[in-house]
């Protein structure tokens, strides 16, 4: 561990340790059933002046602990909850005594969407980031809010990275969703509570992702009565969508069914620039891309309760119609080194689909306590039909015309993971967590052909690979208090085991290669955190994270990518293993600050090398570069500037190294990354509210290369209306400075490039109708 990691765990340790203690109350919230209603704001209130004294939310279990410096006053407790009746305690005299909050179910219509202040959309805490799903106007689905959380960039393509491109994964209420981003476009927003940025999540979860998880939190409503739901997009740029969501519960059973269809554009751009390969090749670029999906997806959900905490659920959905994803290009573009020869390129690359996916949970506690319990849950992915993929690269000039691209057709793909845990209270502070876990994830009959027409390339003809992988997995954690300091120390097990197999078809051939791999890794935990006061929260973490390559990342075949860029697969890919240390400051009252301190040590860092491969044509493959280190601070603040006026506040700065031994020789490359998001939220006059968010990314260093630093900035205005309020209406506009520009220059042995990227602003209408009604 290096030298500054130690002083960071030593001061970390003292910290926790020197401190005066402080008091606390703790308590359960349940309904007029003995259920537990979780997710309820919790305040603690001066009697004399109903000041805040200290404020959280109930777990999933309905239990919450407020801490306190001393009871020198009488004291209540207020309890909201969507549903319920508001709940006013009567005057607390013995803060010893657990509190047990029985709440009304509310008789009247609900109206979620009624806007009487403007409350910020992002939350903190001290191991995770929450953006409030209710609070982000023109969002219409999961994708739509994971880019409010801080630090957080996502390409035109849905791509989610994090400090300098760490990836993640995706779950859904905890468990891990295959196909991850394609999931996150089809659920609706009216079904989502939060969205959770964890970046050292424990040992319970998937030890997949560098930068750690997003978690979407969907709504559990506890109600007895229905909802309704529906909403439509529009974009300048011509894409749509539209959806409906309805829910209806009972006593002990619900369910719920959606239903979306989209035609989407993501984004325009233009890339101008130029580049130069080592056989004298120059070509200057003027192109213009666009990219855009049609999807349809129909969810489904259906729970049973039976005593208080028992509960069995499935979740699923598909896609009725065949899902398409598109990236399409024309370009007129001059080849310098063949005497300035015009030359227009047309790019077409359409991906199809169809999936089902399917989920069943079951939530056991033993005599109907949530001190001992049993959770299973399996998940299952699947293509329904065969998936296809087709380029068309076309290059034009006067005497010649090439076209190379390729089609893809895969049989079968899918996924299975099931997983069984548990909880065991050892004693009232104390509690272990246990479980196993296995994940399949496969992919056979996938047939690759090369189409060249009117020239030659390097690529070859055909291929025909399959892939299978098994992940298992085992964990435990204890989960206690000591004093007034709470942690959690965990330990996974993980073994890997990846089998590809590569059939060469090239003129008839009937070639196998065959890659195998195994992997042993233990992923250890820890997390601890102090109250200091009743505004104040210390937080130490540790966690290791894995990155395994996706299947056609490392299967040895070469297909286009772009205009004139192509990929090749790299066998000899290894994962990426990341240890992330942090030290954490949360302060909580009428504003939230949070400030961490950060390291991360990557071993195998992958990333992308450039090569040329002659006539202006590059080649990109994934390798492991070597390491890289991550050294630096973030920090994040809401402040009520005034009752109508909320500003939302991330800023970060780390030193980042590059060590580079994939090369002949060790290279050191260094930067200090800078990012800065500001989200400022307003409640206006006649109801409405406005939204303003600018992002700042600095420098970013590539093994090959560097990008320079950009702004952005979205604007979005909403306001609801109606009799009850029940409809909403949104207009956003994205990079309305028109400044979303990314230069990427990069230069090694054999070749130089220089791209600008600009994104073409847009705005987007959407009106959703919202509504509610319990028995």
């Amino acid at each position: 561990m290096p030298t500054y990691s130690k002083l960071a765990m030593l001061l970390a340790v003292v910290l926790f340790s020197s401190f005066d203690s402080y008091a606390q109350i703790s308590g359960q919230i349940l309904d007029s059933e003995q259920t537990p209603v979780p997710f309820c704001n919790i305040l603690l209130l001066s009697t004399s002046d109903s000041t805040m004294i200290s404020g959280g939310v109930s777990d999933e279990q309905g239990k919450f602990t407020l801490a306190l410096k001393s009871q020198d006053q009488p004291l209540l407790i207020y309890v909201s909850a969507i549903g319920y009746e508001p709940y006013y305690s009567p005057k607390i005299i013995d803060i010893q005594v657990a509190q047990s909050i029985v709440l009304k179910k509310a008789d009247q219509l609900l109206n979620e969407v009624t806007v009487k202040g403007k409350r910020s959309p992002i939350r903190l805490e001290v191991d995770r980031k929450i953006v409030d799903a209710s609070a982000i106007e023109g969002a219409s689905v999961a994708l739509d809010l994971v880019g409010h959380l801080p630090g957080v960039k996502m390409d035109l393509e849905g791509n989610i990275k994090y400090r300098n491109h760490l990836s993640f994964m995706v779950f859904i209420d905890g468990e891990p969703a295959e196909g991850g981003v394609d999931q996150l476009r089809n659920i609706p927003v009216e079904k989502i509570q939060q969205i959770e940025l964890i970046t050292n999540p424990g040992a319970e979860f998937s030890a997949s992702g560098l930068a750690g998880i997003i978690n979407v939190v969907q709504k559990r409503s506890y109600f007895e009565g229905y909802s309704l739901n529906a909403s439509t997009t529009w974009n300048t740029l011509g894409g749509k969508d539209v959806g409906s969501y309805f829910e209806m519960e009972g006593k002990k059973m619900g369910w719920s069914v959606s239903a979306r269809y989209g035609d989407k554009v993501f984004g325009n751009y233009q890339l101008t620039g130029n580049q130069k390969s080592d056989d004298g090749a120059e070509i200057q670029r003027d192109e213009k891309y666009t990219a855009g999906a049609e999807y349809a997806m129909v969810n489904y959900d259906f729970f049973y309760k039976w005593k208080s905490n028992n509960q069995f659920t499935i979740r699923g959905g598909l896609t009725p119609i065949t899902s398409r994803n598109t990236n399409k290009m024309t370009g007129e573009n001059v080849i310098v080194s063949d005497n300035h020869t015009p030359q227009t390129t047309n790019f077409d690359l359409n991906n199809s689909s169809q999936i089902i996916n399917g989920n069943a949970r079951l939530d056991y506690y033993f005599n109907d306590s949530p001190a001992n319990n049993l959770k299973v849950n399996f998940n299952y992915f699947s293509f329904l039909r065969q998936s296809a993929e087709t380029l068309d690269n076309e290059f034009l000039s006067a005497d010649q015309r090439l076209t190379a691209g390729y089609s893809k057709l895969v049989d079968a793909e899918h996924s299975i993971t099931a997983k069984l845990g548990g909880t065991h209270t050892l004693t009232e502070n104390m509690k272990l967590n246990w479980g196993g876990e296995f994940d399949q994830n496969s992919m056979k009959g996938l047939h690759l052909e090369n189409n060249v027409e009117g020239g030659s390339t390097a690529l070859p003809d055909q291929y025909a690979p399959y892939f299978d992988q098994y992940v298992y997995s085992v964990y435990t954690s204890l989960k206690g208090k000591v004093g007034e300091v709470s942690g959690q120390l965990g330990l996974r097990y993980e073994i890997t085991d990846r089998k590809t197999a590569v059939v060469d078809q090239t003129n008839g051939g009937a070639e196998s290669t065959l890659y195998d791999h195994h992997f042993n890794n233990l992923f250890p935990s820890l997390h601890l955190k102090r109250n200091v006061g009743e505004h104040h929260e210390f937080g130490l973490s540790y966690a290791r994270r894995i990155d395994r390559p996706y299947y056609f990342q490392f299967l040895p075949i070469q297909h286009f990518v772009e205009t004139y860029l192509v990929e090749t697969g790299n066998p000899s890919l290894l994962p990426a293993l990341t240890d992330t240390y942090t030290l954490s400051y949360f302060f909580y009252d009428k504003w939230n600050f949070s400030f961490d301190a950060f390291f991360n040590q990557t071993v195998n860092h992958t990333t992308y090398v450039y090569e040329s491969m002659g006539a202006g044509i590059f080649n990109r493959q994934l390798v492991n570069t070597g390491s890289a280190n991550n050294l630096g601070v973030e920090s994040s603040v809401n402040v009520p500037i005034f009752s109508w006026w909320d500003v939302s506040t991330s800023v970060a700065f780390y030193h980042h190294q590059l060590h580079l031994t994939y090369l002949s020789e060790n290279q050191y490359q260094r930067n200090l990354n800078k990012e800065l998001n500001l989200t400022n939220n307003f409640s206006l006059p006649l109801g409405f509210s406005l939204d303003m968010m600018l992002d700042y990314q600095g420098k970013q260093v590539l093994p090959q290369g560097y990008t320079k630093p950009y702004t952005t900035m979205d604007l979005r205005v909403g306001k609801a209306f109606g009799k009850k309020e029940h409809f909403r209406m949104s207009i956003s506009v994205n990079n309305i400075l028109n400044s979303n520009q990314v230069v990427t220059i990069m230069e090694d042995d054999g070749f130089s490039t220089f791209s600008d990227v600009r994104y073409e602003p847009f705005a987007t209408f959407r009106l959703a109708y919202n509504f509610q009604k319990s028995k």
